[in-house]
């Protein structure tokens, strides 16, 4: 059985994916964030998503990829960007990225398929910190002699930092509207004064609704706002509905049947919870098992565990 943890790691990572799978997305990600000098070599048009995922059982606890191929000049490379979902920051990312470039390289050794440079590129949103370290940084607290550096493996990744990173930035950085949405969603996801940053988050959003594309778009946006612990808040959830309601999504759609589902169970723990509170006054009073059962319609063992949880 997963753990709540688990469950919302997934929908962090389903929205991720949802995002970066797309390749007008992706190539204005790297536009607004790569170096002048990583940006001047590679060749956009080339961009093509790699179905494949590198990431094996361990590395699941750390990350979730979407890949690309594309020619760096003359020479393919794989983009890999890599997310981050467990909202904590690792305490050696070095050697969780380095191992999931070896995973790239044995796949293509053992495909018969040419060793390709990786580009590690790290999505993080977390409440933590991360503070960026050189490789060499780990192995001691003093410089590590010239003559051993050649024997050790040293390389850099490239971090976007969504906790820290400037709201104007974002705005500055990426021109499409549905990336900047997608990273100021994700940035604060997780601030507990979440609805203060509504409308930042979706300025402009009425342009995506003149499309079929960005209404889809705007479905995943709900179906993940739908799982921000915040949105139990009345007044939160009031707030979100005076940008997207149901209205903005496309009848008989899955997102339509997730969020009807999802608002039926919600309306079923609250009555379930009704019935609780009936079952346990009825116990206060004195009433027989058999009178509760015919009030509330609940079995004798469910009526029972409630007289246990009363101390009765």
């Amino acid at each position: 059985m997963s753990t709540d943890n688990e469950q919302i790691s997934k929908v962090h990572d389903k929205f991720f994916k949802l995002v970066f799978s797309d390749q007008a997305k992706v190539e204005n990600y790297l536009q607004g964030t790569l170096s002048k000098d990583l940006k001047s070599k590679t060749r956009f048009e080339t961009l093509k998503l790699d179905n494949n995922s590198y990431v094996d059982a361990q590395l699941k606890e750390y990350f979730s990829d979407v890949v690309y191929d594309v020619l760096f000049g003359e020479m393919p490379i794989k983009i890999c960007i890599l997310f981050e979902h467990k909202t904590f920051v690792p305490a050696f990312p070095h050697l969780q990225l380095m191992k999931y470039m070896v995973g790239v390289w044995e796949f293509q050794v053992l495909n018969d398929l040419t060793l390709t440079p990786v580009l590690p590129i790290v999505i993080y949103h977390g409440k933590q910190k991360w503070v960026k370290k050189d490789f060499m940084a780990y192995f001691t607290s003093g410089t590590i002699d010239e003559s051993l550096k050649p024997y050790l493996p040293n390389f850099d990744y490239w971090l976007t930092n969504l906790k820290t990173e400037p709201v104007k930035n974002i705005e500055e950085n990426y021109s499409l509207l549905s990336l900047r949405m997608a990273f100021l969603l994700m940035k604060f996801i997780f601030d507990k004064q979440l609805d203060k940053h509504l409308e930042e988050i979706f300025a402009g959003h009425e342009n995506l609704k003149k499309s079929e594309a960005g209404q889809q778009y705007l479905q995943t946006i709900v179906l993940y706002l739908q799982n921000s612990p915040q949105l139990k808040d009345k007044k939160m959830k009031e707030n979100v509905n005076t940008f997207l309601t149901l209205n903005d999504i496309i009848p008989g759609t899955l997102a339509w049947d997730l969020i009807k589902e999802k608002e039926a169970e919600v309306e079923n723990r609250g009555i379930e919870k009704g019935i609780k509170e009936t079952a346990k006054n009825a116990i206060k009073e004195g009433l027989s098992i058999d009178l509760i059962g015919k009030l509330t319609g609940l079995s004798v063992t469910e009526i029972k565990k409630i007289k246990k949880e009363l101390g009765l």
